[in-house]
């Protein structure tokens, strides 16, 4: 398939006067002169004399396609194309070496199009590395928002691009962003010369009436060639991105969205990367995906669960994924706050016995993923780790190191054939939990509190609800049973982690402590 406006790109200034321009794709199979009697096809681009356009123009349907290149003018051929789907093209040009010249360049767009689709099912990367290969040139793909969400870059064009995008991989020069600007009804291409001769082109990526992005090309070269290439590609892109979820106006429905994106293979990144700014609500710049779990989906009305869950996100996106709701919040600043209040949060989860998981902020699709599944790994962990006076809602980020040790389980299970991270723990941290079994102490619990805490010992009687004084004293007997001080950070830290790893294995795994295999050695 090409479109109508790379054979006029390609024709250049031999070109007179079109009638009925647009971008439209054409299937092409075929270059034919145009007899006077001759019934026509929408499949082929056809060839003519003024005159034999003109009586084949008078004989067509109102809704049926011809796409004719002619050698020269006529007076009805305005008030035919009006009348139909025909377009003409005017050309300067004798009959043969028009045939000629479209004829070799069809069979050029087919060669084209076989190297742009080599390897391009892996995804849109890969159709924009074979397409820059092909014309030279360096080519992004940009969401309608002008940001790069892919792209494969020339080395010699780094310098060039230097003031052109910055680090965030956004456009910002004024030269190259006022080129999106052109783009229009009536402008399908846009081109400009930046320094020392460095070429800019940009062209829409739409489907139907909406636009899915732009392609954006560098190029040293002259841009007939790259304007051509950009048009195959954009073809191929618009059928990459547009997904039969499509709704009205092009939009995607978020649960269908959220199907791909957190399958066990997921469609590529870049595809996914556009749809969601074809979403209800088209997230901001960075986002983070929100797991609410009821006590009992069986129970409550799910449906009932999703409309109060929007209630309180009204701006985001809710769907339910499986037996859990799923809420994309987004923001333009990259802690991505909550918006909503945080008590009426609370009191939702209450209503219904649940528990949320919040996971990290991310400003891409591939991200957005990695955080999903890192929330849904840890969070039974959370809950069974956690302590009774934490909130129903969680954030990931407070609970990594236990995702970290979920991991290394589940690594040691599979290398050494036991799960028992305890053998990663600190010998100091397992003295302390030796002591308390035998006194029926409490003095780990203490240490990860005073720990937590910053070492402080008036935070630590506060949390613990006890005297200062008997604080100060279980911190003095929990230094003389590790044998050091707790002020070196690395060991702080190596005590936190260590009691972290022990809550892990009792809590979670439900599996007590064999302190028996341990030998007491003092660091």
């Amino acid at each position: 398939m090409i479109t109508f406006q790379m054979l006029l790109t390609a024709l250049g200034n031999r070109v007179v006067r079109c009638y009925n321009e647009s971008n439209k794709t054409l299937k092409a199979v075929g270059i034919l002169l145009l007899g006077p009697e001759e019934k026509v096809s929408d499949d082929c681009i056809y060839v003519a004399e003024p005159e034999a356009a003109a009586k084949a123009l008078g004989r067509i349907e109102l809704n049926e396609r011809l796409v004719v290149f002619t050698t020269g003018d006529h007076p009805e051929f305005a008030e035919l194309t009006e009348k139909s789907l025909a377009a003409v093209c005017v050309t300067d040009m004798n009959l043969i070496s028009l045939h000629n010249e479209l004829f070799r360049r069809l069979e050029l767009y087919k060669g084209w199009q076989d190297m742009l689709e080599l390897d391009s099912s892996k995804g849109i990367s890969i159709l924009l590395q074979n397409g820059g290969k092909l014309a030279d040139a360096s080519v992004y793909l940009l969401n309608p928002q002008c940001e790069i969400v892919t792209g494969s870059i020339k080395p010699e064009h780094n310098e060039h691009l230097r003031t052109v995008i910055d680090y965030n991989q956004t456009i910002i020069s004024d030269e190259v962003s006022g080129l999106f600007k052109q783009l229009g009804k009536d402008r399908h291409i846009a081109e400009a010369e930046g320094q020392n001769g460095i070429r800019f082109c940009a062209l829409a990526v739409s489907s139907g009436s909406y636009l899915l992005g732009y392609l954006f090309a560098v190029s040293m070269y002259e841009p007939g060639m790259v304007k051509e290439i950009l048009y195959l590609l954009a073809i191929r892109a618009a059928l990459m991105l547009s997904k039969s979820d499509a709704g009205h106006n092009g939009r995607v429905s978020f649960q269908a969205l959220a199907q791909d994106l957190f399958s066990e293979t997921p469609p590529n990144p870049e595809e996914l990367q556009m749809r969601l700014q074809r979403l209800p609500q088209a997230p901001r710049k960075y986002m983070r995906c929100i797991l609410v779990r009821p006590r009992n989906s069986f129970v409550f009305n799910m449906n009932k669960v999703v409309s109060d869950a929007e209630h309180l996100f009204p701006g985001d996106n809710t769907t339910i994924l499986g037996e859990e709701i799923l809420i994309l919040v987004s923001s333009d600043y990259s802690t991505c706050p909550l918006t909503c209040n945080m008590q009426d949060f609370e009191n939702f989860l209450q209503k219904y016995g649940a528990n949320a998981m919040i996971s990290n902020p991310s400003k891409t699709a591939r991200g957005l993923r990695v955080m999903y599944l890192q929330c849904r790994g840890v969070f039974e962990v959370a809950l069974k780790v956690r302590y009774q006076n934490t909130n129903r809602y969680l954030y990931f980020e407070r609970f990594l190191p236990y995702y970290i040790i979920h991991l290394c389980a589940q690594q040691a299970k599979a290398a050494y054939g036991t799960d028992d991270v305890v053998f990663m723990s600190h010998p100091g941290v397992l003295a302390v939990t030796r002591y308390d079994r035998t006194n029926n102490g409490d003095l780990r619990d203490v240490l990860f509190s005073y720990l937590m805490n910053r070492c402080s010992i008036s935070r630590t009687a506060k949390a613990l609800y006890m005297h200062r004084n008997t604080i100060i004293y279980k911190i003095n007997r929990i230094e003389e049973i590790l044998g050091q001080p707790i002020d070196d950070p690395y060991t702080r830290h190596s005590l936190i982690f260590s009691c972290m790893i022990i809550r892990y294995r009792e809590n979670y795994q439900n599996e007590h402590v064999q302190l028996s295999v341990f030998e007491r050695t003092t660091p």
